[in-house]
Parts: C-alpha cells; structure tokens; sequence
C-alpha cells in the first residue's frame, strides 16, 4: 500500500484541456497534485489542499479575498476539480452519477396543487 507522501508521484496519464487564462502557470503535474489534495483533505477544502507542503500548490490557488485580480481562485479550482473528476470517470468508462432532484412539496396536503402523491 502507498502512503500519503508517495501520492504526491501520481499523475494522469491523458491530455487535459489547458488552462492559459489563469495568471499562474497550471501544468498537468499541478491537476495531479489537485486530485491528490481531494483524495487527502476531500472536494472542497481548498485552503487545506493549498496548504498542503506535500502539494506545493502554496503559491497557485489564491483563496482570499484581497487576491481577487489572480487566477485561480476557489470557483475556478472546483470548476477545474468537477472537470478532472468527469474527465477520469470517462477514462473508466463508468456511467454519470445519478443526480436526484427532489420533488417541491406544497403546504396544501390533498389540494389539487399538491406534488405529494396519496396512496
């Protein structure tokens, strides 16, 4: 089994669309990194994964707020995220996930309005 520090070697092995409109260089290496840092600290936790030595993405996300003239910031990084994620469950040949949406409920139970369905 791997340990955590041997994570930081993993790399996609397929082209990725490019990401030239950031203002740091991204590389394939550094949507590696990002994967590895949602496997360690989960989708979301952007500061943990930017924080993380191992990652060295240190000085490629820019999460505050008086960062706001750099890219990427956090929507980029989990629209970027979402991409990659999609991208790998393609490779695999896995079916999308399944999205379920719920049904609005109306307050008037039994009321010609209703969605909710007697039995």
């Amino acid at each position: 089994a791997q340990n955590k520090k041997d994570l930081t070697k993993f790399r996609l092995g397929f082209e990725l669309r490019t990401m030239n409109s950031w203002t740091v260089q991204w590389t394939p290496k550094d949507d590696s990194l990002l994967l590895v840092g949602i496997f360690r600290h989960g989708f979301g936790n952007w500061v943990k994964v930017r924080d993380d030595a191992g990652l060295q993405l240190q000085n490629k996300l820019f999460l505050e707020e008086d960062m706001l003239d750099k890219q990427p910031r956090q929507d980029h990084i989990e629209r970027r995220a979402v991409y990659l994620l999609k991208m790998i469950r393609e490779r695999a040949g896995a079916p999308p996930p399944e999205v379920k949406q719920e049904v609005p409920r109306h307050k008037g139970r039994g009321t010609r309005n209703s969605m909710e369905v007697k039995q």
